[in-house]
């Protein structure tokens, strides 16, 4: 192995581990952990809705299931093997059960210990490894802002040199490389020349780091043309070279192995043994490309598990009023004695972080207030004059986290006011883009969270909102205003009550016939949305594309409100719809009064058809003449 993963390919969504390991307690813990309760907890998780079942076979549903577990072995919330004997959670994964409120200290102590190899983690595959990638993440993130003026690391830049970095040592050498990259693609114009860079940097990385890999898979063609062409031909023979000459990660039965094994065979077979090993090393290359981008992309959502990080346009960053906090990390940084390594990496109060110092603490509220000033309010700046008198460390947490809530609070609120400029407009609708084409950073477990988010950016941009914009979004936000979970089921995506009528967004990016039925239908919460408020109310759909079934769902929609009949009325909006509306509004800036009118056109289109896909064509030819 030349490159670690910080993470699990398998739970690409951090955010459904503790869900996950609470599975795993309920119904396993003092229990073997064989074959039988492999697939046993796939289908527990499945039943309770943490994954998607789908339609596997038995011998998959326990490969899955010991993925699962293996995830929570890594993080050391549980012990959790074949070869172990009864499961434990450990310390940590029951702090992590128990106190979901400190998750993000939880996360944060566990990769600051996280080490390679490790009792947990050992072998030949880790020759040469002696790293923790945290500690790599972090190091970097802040030296290479400090040094070299590069804020944010970019998922390309995570998958050639961060992840590739499988020694402390050698942190400095990737900071170099990023460096020299960075000024290279800056000084290229247009997306395919620096799309072209980026895998020309991959492809020679790849052939560096599996040099010796290629060149024994090639040797094994020689030694299959050999065989072909002797006169004594071996077909089991042959067909073990095959296997072995394409054998990968998920073994030599994939459809991709079974077809690349016949293209070597045939070109074998056409004197060709040139198109053999070059269909071997494109396919071998590609693979191992996607891998390094999929745990680009595991490494950027666990890490920012941790609090300290978040996402930034297409790179993550230190957040700000974390540097403190990350600094402190960095320079007191220590590798943990092997002897210790277990008892110390299943323990919940290891290490010591800073945030458990009175005078750290003190610090950093400082350090906040000062940055922030210009943002909180006098009051509060005048409230905290005198903070040094407090030495109770749980009183000081208590005032550092009301400081980061108002801190958030204003900010929204300046974001809120920004979202209308061209600049922020053209963000918003890059956002869309990235949501419809899967080029995400973080990849597609981020892609519910950032519709929800990119959505709520486009109606704040609208503005003219009455209540506050904190109370517009079910959704959670970082620091840093990004998006760090989807809204819980059970409640409305967005509302946005403006003076004279209110809105109820829903957005989703499933696209077949049930697309409609959330956990909780889209026409309640419009209706639970109608029983609070005596003014109208509109609910507002949108998805990659409307199936028919959405719009019959919604068409000419009643429900029993406030002791009678009553129409609910909800516009299904495809994502391409609603980024033509809102370059409508860049160019022509119309107002909230203007689009309640859009609304209300669009729902009277009903009366022009009994078909509700007749409807749908019908809304299309509207906004495209608005």
């Amino acid at each position: 192995m030349k490159h670690w993963n910080l993470g699990n390919t398998t739970i690409r969504n951090p955010d459904r581990i503790r869900e996950g390991l609470g599975v795993l307690k309920e119904h396993f813990e003092g229990k073997p952990f064989t074959e039988k309760e492999h697939y046993e907890f796939y289908k527990f998780l499945a039943k309770k809705r943490i994954i998607d079942s789908g339609d596997l076979s038995k011998s998959s549903c326990e490969i899955a299931g010991r993925k699962w577990a293996a995830c929570f072995n890594q993080l050391g919330l549980s012990i959790a093997w074949k070869s172990k004997g009864p499961v434990i959670i450990t310390d940590v994964g029951n702090a992590l059960l128990n106190h979901p409120e400190n998750e993000e200290e939880i996360f944060l102590r566990q990769f600051i210990k996280y080490h390679l190899p490790s009792p947990i983690e050992s072998g030949s595959e880790y020759k040469g490894f002696n790293v923790n990638p945290f500690y790599v993440v972090l190091k970097l993130l802040f030296d290479l802002e400090n040094e070299a003026n590069i804020k944010g690391i970019t998922k390309e830049e995570i998958s050639l040199y961060v992840i590739t970095c499988i020694n402390n040592d050698n942190i400095e050498q990737s900071k170099r490389s990023i460096i020299e990259y960075r000024a290279q693609y800056s000084g290229i114009k247009g997306k395919v020349k620096k799309r072209e860079l980026f895998n020309k940097k991959k492809l020679e990385l790849i052939k560096l780091l599996y040099k010796k890999e290629i060149d024994n898979k090639i040797v094994v063609i020689n030694e299959y043309e050999k065989l072909y062409r002797s006169n004594a031909v071996d077909r089991d023979k042959l067909a073990s070279l095959l296997s072995e000459i394409v054998e990968g990660g998920k073994g030599s039965k994939t459809k991709r192995a079974t077809d690349l094994k016949r293209e070597i065979s045939d070109r074998i077979k056409n004197n060709d043994k040139a198109g053999a090993i070059s269909a071997l090393t494109g396919i071998f290359l590609e693979t191992k490309g996607r891998t390094l981008f999929d745990y680009a992309d595991t490494t950027v959502r666990y890490t920012a598990k941790t609090g300290l990080l978040s996402i930034s346009g297409d790179r993550i960053v230190i957040k700000e009023d974390k540097r403190l906090l990350a600094k402190h990390i960095i320079d007191n940084f220590a590798v943990i004695n092997e002897g210790a390594y277990l008892e110390q990496y299943y323990s919940a109060s290891t290490p010591q972080l800073p945030s458990d110092k009175t005078d750290f603490i003190h610090r950093n509220i400082g350090t906040l207030v000062e940055h922030y000033k210009p943002i909180i309010s006098k009051t509060t700046v005048n409230k905290l004059s005198n903070i040094k008198i407090v030495g109770d460390i749980n009183a000081l947490k208590s005032i550092q986290i009301k400081l980061e809530n108002e801190i958030l609070k204003a900010k929204e609120e300046q974001y809120y006011l920004s979202q209308s400029s061209s600049e922020m407009i053209k963000d918003i609708l890059g956002y869309y883009n990235k949501i419809l084409d899967r080029s995400l950073l973080g990849g597609d477990a981020y892609r519910p969270a950032y519709l929800e988010w990119t959505t709520w950016r486009l109606f704040l941009a609208i503005d003219s909102i009455v209540n506050h914009i904190s109370e517009t979004r079910n959704f959670k936000i970082d620091e840093e205003l990004h998006p760090i979970h989807h809204a819980a089921s059970g409640k409305p995506d967005m509302v946005f009550e403006y003076d004279k009528y209110v809105i109820v967004c829903e957005v989703t990016l499933r696209v077949g016939e049930n697309q409609w039925a959330e956990e909780e239908p889209v026409p309640r919460h419009v209706a639970k949305t109608m029983e609070q408020y005596d003014k109208p109310v509109y609910g507002i759909f949108i998805a990659p594309s409307i199936h028919v079934e959405t719009a019959n769902e919604y068409f000419r929609k009643l429900k029993h409100i406030k002791g009678k009949w009553q129409k609910v009325n909800i516009v299904p909006l495809t994502i391409d719809q609603i980024k033509h509306i809102l370059t409508i509004f860049d160019e022509e800036r119309f107002n909230t009064t203007q689009l309640r009118s859009l609304l209300d056109s669009l729902i009277e289109l009903q009366l022009k058809t009994d078909l509700p896909n007749e409807w749908l064509k019908l809304i299309s030819k509207k906004i495209k003449q608005w």
